[in-house]
């Protein structure tokens, strides 16, 4: 996992360890590779799917990981993959239902004024939370009516973008 670890980003290197930790050691930890077969992991995935506190995005994500640590195995030793043809748990898709323009303009009236062009930014430009709180005044550019989103701030730190096509510039 270190080997891998030096492409992510510490959110993600720690979501990674956490699974690893709450959920993949547990159930595999004693156990040598080959006995992590197709049968093992579907049961595993079952026991996580049947578990209330765990979306089936949540098992998926659990699942997936399991899916990577073996098939890096598999290429590394020769082994068999065993969960190459596995399909990932039906997620349902979340309903969004946006603000019309009357329920922004009542909310910015309820705020504190100092986050009022925070969250105006936030309705109108649909960047994420993580991109706006690490804009600076250079990112701004008001003859042009854009925003240049570069960087986010994720836990507290200032870092890069969530992947490559998220740099852009945001009319506003």
């Amino acid at each position: 996992m270190d080997e891998l670890s030096v492409t992510w980003r510490p959110s993600y290197e720690r979501s990674v360890r956490l699974t690893v930790e709450q959920h993949l050691m547990p159930s595999f930890g004693g156990c040598q590779l080959p006995a992590v077969d197709r049968r093992a992991g579907m049961r595993f995935r079952a026991g996580l799917a049947q578990r209330a506190d765990l979306s089936p995005a949540r098992v998926n994500r659990i699942f997936g990981l399991l899916r990577t640590i073996t098939h890096e195995a598999a290429e590394r030793y020769r082994l068999h993959r065993p969960f190459e043809h596995v399909r990932a748990l039906p997620e349902q898709r979340p309903r969004i239902e946006a603000l019309n323009k009357s329920e922004v303009d009542q909310f910015l009236l309820a705020v504190r004024p100092n986050y009022q062009t925070y969250y105006l930014l936030r309705f109108s430009s649909g960047m994420r939370t993580a991109e706006v709180d690490a804009l600076a005044a250079r990112h701004v550019d008001v003859s042009t009516g854009t925003v240049s989103v570069e960087r986010a701030v994720v836990d507290g730190a200032l870092g890069p973008l969530k992947n490559e096509y998220a740099e852009r510039e945001v009319q506003i």
